[in-house]
This record gives C-alpha cells, structure tokens and sequence, in this order.
C-alpha cells in the first residue's frame, strides 16, 4: 500500500508597495468586497437577469454566481421568477 501525501498548506503572499507583503486572505477579502460593490452597483429594484449582469461585469459566472449567492444570504439582494434579480434597498 502506497501512502499518500498530504498537500502542504503555503501561507500566499500578494506583493505591495515599499516591499511590504499582504496574505492572500486579506487580498481575497477586498476583492470579494469589490465584487459585491460591483455587482449592487449595476442592480437596482428593478430586476435584471443574472446572465445579463455577468455580461455587464465582463467576470467569469464562477466568480460571480458565489457572490451572488453571499448577497442573497446577506439580504442585499433577491431572486425573482426568470432568472431575474434585483437589489434591496433597505441597507
């Protein structure tokens, strides 16, 4: 029986300026939070279809539709009949 190896975690590193380093979590994190901004920019109350914001957004729908998802969640936004979403505007 062969063992296997388990990956090794790295702790990822983004460059920054004045040779300072930022971990890849806190990086991921505002781009997350750029995402979300983008896409509620681009909704309002009147419902758009999802495939359409993905177009808008020039973002790949696997980087996009978890996005949606943590809006949704989050009460930001919401799903309506069609595929269609819209934002909501109490927060």
């Amino acid at each position: 029986m062969v063992a296997q190896k388990r990956p090794q975690t790295i702790q990822a590193t983004l460059p920054l300026p004045h040779g300072k380093t930022q971990p890849y979590q806190t990086r991921r994190k505002d781009l997350v939070q750029t995402l979300h901004k983008q896409i509620l920019d681009r909704l309002s109350a009147a419902p758009l279809a999802e495939d359409q914001l993905i177009r808008d957004l020039k973002i790949p729908a696997a980087h996009v539709a978890p996005a949606i998802t943590e809006l949704e969640l989050s009460g930001r936004l919401e799903r309506h009949p069609g595929g269609l979403l819209a934002r909501i505007h109490n927060h």
